[in-house]
């Protein structure tokens, strides 16, 4: 249809938007950080990279502490503790229970100063009995009574002759605080059944313990910075979160592609879209192709827009119907590029009445689909989308059009998608699950909602819980068999062409 005849300019529609598709209606909760254990697994999922991180480091922190530490000897000696006398069998009873009641008192005894101050200057050692006694331990095991006095010291020598000495001084200082009984007699006598040998080989530090508590408290700290980040991190990671915080329904989940899966032909992401293009006619309530105009946008650049216009317009114009897709991104025009096809004349060649939109939109290779691209550029791009030439290209597009899909700059670096969007049928939301905070989208709805614009729903890119494609097979090089002419082989790798 030409759009060369003296037709009056048509106005905006008048017509009443509808519904958007997924609304629930007037009230639109902010999502809030609510950790269930669900979401435990996938911060810790996500966050595998601080969990290696802490451990890896944690080991060779106790390692290192092991290497820095000097080493520990230990030493022992054992001293026995029996009844003075017993001519009966009851007196002996009597006795042996006596002692045994004393033994933990004994133990007490041991790292007393009253035992460690003569040790300390038997020996000449340079300490404190507070000091010494953090060194030294004494167990006598329930219903013995044999003590056991351990000590441990940077020197293998001096840990035998401390525990000897303590050893010695015990006996001594048991004798003066045991009373005596008749004819001056003491109820106790103390022997030393095991004198304290040199020890050959050091007790500590032990690498692996230390590198087994390295890595516990490493995990720990991992596993808390991990929750810490999924706590403070505020972007838009999942559908769950992008419907509860923007009250709307997710169309489409495009996968995060690493690499060279992320390629627009990906039969992974052609399937994305065309769950849009169904998800889409739904919610208008009337089969996608019958003059429907929507606007694609986003909260900031770099969130996948442009893409998702050209993708959904292709999936459009798959299903058979005419689809004129516009570069209305006067600023940063891409589609043309995009396409590999020419940027003028077009859209604005068309506004200013360089050309007609008929001349001006240019056929896409291979499908029904049309792109407008954004011509040359504006001085000033929001009045020329706002003009009224503008909206009747709106309108005689839509006349000539199945569907009219059109790539506006994100709503919070201009207000030109707010500007068209009073014009069109819907309006899809790109969400970069990746990078986009939930503050910047819902900056861009508020202002949507502020213009009363029909949002459709919520296309959410990148999204790494969705499907991916498999990834391709490595192609296998061909081996190549050596000359024989030559009367040796090539090296591997090297065909007949390299000589």
């Amino acid at each position: 249809m030409s759009v060369g005849g003296a037709e009056a300019v048509p106005t905006a529609r008048t017509t009443p938007a509808p519904q958007p598709a997924g609304r629930r209606g007037d009230a639109y909760p902010e999502a809030t950080p609510t950790m269930q254990p669900s979401r435990y697994a996938l911060a810790l999922r996500r966050g595998w990279r601080l969990l290696v991180a802490g451990s890896l480091l944690g080991v060779l922190a106790g390692l290192a502490f092991t290497a820095r530490t000097a080493p520990t000897y230990r030493a022992s000696t054992s001293v026995f503790f029996a009844p003075a006398r017993g001519d009966t069998v009851s007196e002996l009873t009597q006795g042996s229970t006596y002692t045994q009641n004393l033994m933990q008192s004994f133990a007490k005894v041991t790292t007393q100063p009253e035992v460690l101050n003569p040790v300390i200057q038997k020996i000449g050692l340079q300490t404190t009995p507070r000091q010494l006694a953090m060194h030294i331990t004494a167990d006598a095991p329930l219903n013995t009574v044999v003590l056991t006095i351990s000590v441990t010291s940077s020197g293998a020598q001096q840990a035998a002759d401390i525990a000897n000495a303590v050893g010695v001084q015990l006996q001594a200082t048991v004798q003066q605080l045991t009373p005596s009984g008749t004819g001056g007699v003491r109820p106790i006598n103390v022997t030393t059944v095991a004198t304290a040998q040199v020890p050959q080989t050091p007790t500590g530090p032990s690498p692996l313990r230390n590198a087994l508590y390295g890595l516990i408290a490493g995990l720990a700290v991992g596993v808390l910075a991990a929750l810490a980040r999924h706590l403070l991190d505020d972007r838009v990671r999942n559908r769950e979160q992008a419907e509860a915080l923007t009250g709307l329904s997710v169309l489409t989940t495009v996968a995060y592609e690493p690499g060279r899966r992320r390629s627009p032909r990906n039969q992974t992401v052609q399937d994305a879209f065309r769950r849009l293009r169904t998800n889409f006619a739904t919610g208008l309530n009337r089969p996608a192709g019958s003059g429907t105009s929507v606007v694609v946008t986003s909260s900031i650049r770099g969130e996948g827009r442009s893409t998702t216009a050209v993708q959904l317009a292709r999936a459009l114009a798959e299903s058979g119907s005419t689809v004129l897709l516009v570069d209305a991104d006067l600023r940063r025009p891409r589609l043309a590029a995009m396409l590999s096809l020419p940027e003028q004349p077009g859209l604005h060649d068309v506004l200013v009445g360089g050309t007609t939109l008929g001349a001006a939109a240019l056929a896409v290779p291979h499908s029904s689909l049309r792109l407008l691209s954004a011509g040359r550029a504006a001085d000033d791009p929001g009045a020329a989308l706002a003009s009224p030439a503008m909206r009747a290209l709106l309108a005689e597009a839509a006349r000539n059009y199945d569907a009219v899909v059109l790539d506006t700059p994100p709503v919070l670096e201009a207000a030109d998608s707010l500007v068209l969007g009073q014009h069109a049928d819907a309006l899809l939301v790109v969400v970069d699950a990746s990078r986009l905070r939930a503050r910047d989208l819902t900056a861009c709805l508020h202002q949507a909602r502020l213009a009363a614009l029909p949002i459709a729903g919520v296309v959410l890119n990148k999204d790494r819980a969705a499907p991916r494609s498999a990834k391709p097979p490595r192609r296998k090089r061909p081996r190549v068999a050596a000359p024989r002419a030559l009367g040796f082989s090539l090296k591997p790798g090297l065909s007949d062409h390299a000589l």
